[in-house]
C-alpha cells in the first residue's frame, strides 16, 4: 500500500491478493470502467475506496 497526502492507494499485487483474482482480470477490469485505476509510469494504482465501491457494487443479495 501506497499513502499519498490525504489518500492511500493498493499497488495491483495487493488488489490482486484482496479479491483474489489475477492482473489480467484486474486489466480487464480497468478496460470495462469496473474499477478506477490511476496509472504512474508503468504501475497502476488503486484508491482504498474504488476497491471498496468495486465490492459492494459485487454484493449479492439472496432471497429465500
Amino acid at each position: 500500500m501506497i499513502t499519498m497526502k490525504d489518500s492511500k492507494f493498493y499497488k495491483i499485487e495487493d488488489v490482486c491478493e484482496l479479491l483474489q483474482v489475477s492482473k489480467i482480470t484486474i486489466y480487464r477490469w480497468i478496460k470495462s470502467g469496473k474499477i478506477t485505476a490511476y496509472k504512474v509510469g508503468k504501475s497502476y494504482l488503486f484508491k482504498i475506496s474504488d476497491v471498496h465501491k468495486l465490492i459492494e457494487d459485487s454484493k449479492v443479495d439472496y432471497e429465500r
